[in-house]
């Protein structure tokens, strides 16, 4: 259940991001009805979920809602603020990203070498980044020029 509600943080975290084309765009109204299908999605839910699958069913919900509301950010960013979304790229990186934290969460954590492995699933990903093509050469290396400050 704690990797159900640390996957909603997550998706909350990544609402942050599209936010901001929203926010600057002044439209409160728009955030305020989106809410509110949010909230009302996840009333519903815990009304059906909750009796079948008590507290992993409320946890399900605010997931599902969640999500709804990040699809809603994003539908909305993408038609009336204009911002091209690379949709592709970004279910994959997502898949992959989940996978990888459901395999990363089997791994022990306290000992050095489940410390070294966890170092090696973080390798493995963005080795799997750069080998699939969702980054560049050019990516990492403006990356490489911002962590040394030259950027």
């Amino acid at each position: 259940m704690v990797y159900i509600l640390g996957f909603t943080y997550f998706l909350a975290g990544f609402n942050n991001l599209i936010l901001t084309g929203i926010n600057v765009d002044r439209k409160n109204r728009i955030l305020s009805l989106f809410w509110f299908v949010a909230a009302l999605s996840n009333i519903v839910l815990n009304i059906l979920l909750i009796p079948i699958f008590k507290i992993p069913g409320a946890a399900f919900a605010t997931l599902i809602s969640y999500f709804l509301l990040t699809v809603l950010y994003l539908i909305y960013s993408a038609k009336y603020l204009g911002i091209k979304y690379e949709y592709t790229r970004l279910a994959m990186i997502s898949s992959f990203s989940a996978t990888l934290y459901a395999v990363f969460s089997t791994v022990e954590s306290g000992s050095l070498t489940a410390f070294l492995t966890k170092i090696l699933f973080v390798l493995f990903f963005v080795l799997t980044l750069y080998g699939t093509g969702y980054i560049n050469k050019d990516e990492i290396r403006r990356f490489y020029l911002t962590i040394r400050g030259k950027r």
